[in-house]
């Protein structure tokens, strides 16, 4: 009998209870493939970057209890600004508890360090960023979890620096609701420390960077978190992002300096409020936002002051009260994005093959 047949039948025969098809599916591939690791059994992996892996595990001992377990590649073990990230990452997580970030089980510091975290299940954003207009009570109601996020890690003192899509799990709740989490603290720094100086240029997703986080990261703060919301609430909303990614980073620069992106242009039913809200987080028509204000000696003041995630939350959880209730939606199916190019006229305009009703 095969290997591979053999593996089948003991599927078949649920041998061990733990036993799964991603296992099979790995223990077929030879001797390199590996399902087991320290105290835990690997059952699939849920993601894989530049510097390490994440698969879902069960406990050896307890094999009821499911956790998230974050790896580092074992390339890179001896990267000394990999394992800097990887323990800011731990340090992170350690110091807030929110259900709108992802929790943290258990860590391991030495030569193999790993992280397990809580095990959500859900999808990540960019299944849906990008694909189609999404429903507008939906994406206000992400926004409103993901400003919950951040106004946790600010109280305290973490700027996350990489908020995006990938960075963003989206887990079916109760009553067809939504759980927004976030992800990936690897590059966060903390405001009353001197943190990770980061000497390798910027850091996180460009396209949903803002220009200070471009031209010096490590001075970036909460401001620019919410500025990286306001894209991913643009993209929601229009199925593209505010601002083309360029070639470059002084392109980018210049795009971000020049460009006036406009919701209304690409979806008319998005209601002012939201539009305000969106333009507010981008830093775009600050003048329009404290109109109301506009007698006031102080509005000169006003206008220079940045966001704050209490202010969006406020906002978001106004117009959630007149909104009907967000109900989840699965991620498109087997959707297919075309990658933008450099010489493509608009980089910001992806191939749209779905988009729910709105």
């Amino acid at each position: 009998m095969s290997v591979s047949a053999l593996l089948d039948t003991l599927l078949r025969q649920n041998w061990p209870r733990i036993w799964c098809i991603w296992q099979r599916d790995e223990l077929c591939k030879g001797p390199a493939s590996f399902v087991h690791t320290g105290q835990f059994i690997l059952l699939e992996q849920l993601g894989e970057g530049t510097y390490g892996t994440c698969h879902h595990v069960s406990d050896c001992f307890t094999p009821d209890a499911h956790y998230a377990l974050k790896q580092l590649k074992s390339h890179r073990l001896h990267d000394w600004l990999v394992l800097k990230r990887f323990k800011t990452e731990m340090k992170a997580l350690q110091a807030i508890h929110d259900k709108n970030i992802i929790g943290i089980a258990r860590m391991r510091i030495g030569s193999e360090p790993w992280l397990a975290m809580e095990y959500a299940g859900g999808d990540s954003l960019k299944k849906w960023a990008g694909h189609g207009q999404m429903d507008i009570s939906l994406a206000c109601e992400i926004c409103l979890q993901i400003a919950r996020g951040l106004k946790a890690a600010l109280g305290q003192g973490i700027v996350h620096r990489d908020i995006a899509p990938a960075n963003v799990l989206i887990v079916p709740a109760v009553n067809q609701g939504v759980l927004v989490k976030l992800l990936d603290f690897g590059v966060a720094r903390f405001v009353r420390d001197v943190g990770l100086q980061d000497t390798f240029g910027p850091l996180g997703h460009a396209a949903y960077m803002s220009l200070r986080s471009l031209e010096n990261a490590h001075d970036a703060d909460t401001s620019d978190d919410l500025f990286s919301l306001g894209c991913i609430f643009f993209q929601l909303l229009t199925g593209k992002l505010p601002y083309a990614v360029g070639n470059g980073l002084a392109e980018r620069a210049r795009i971000l300096k020049t460009c006036k992106p406009s919701i209304k242009e690409l979806r008319l039913s998005v209601p002012n409020e939201v539009v305000e809200i969106v333009e507010r987080l981008l830093g775009l028509s600050v003048e329009r936002f404290w109109q109301r204000f506009w007698r006031s000696p102080l509005a000169p003041f006003r206008t220079r002051m940045p966001a704050e995630p209490k202010e969006i939350i406020d906002r978001l959880e106004a117009i959630r009260r007149t909104q009907p209730m967000a109900r989840y939606q699965p991620p498109p199916p087997n959707v297919v994005v075309d990658p933008p190019s450099s010489s493509s006229p608009d980089p910001r305009a992806p191939t749209v093959t779905w988009q729910p009703n709105s």
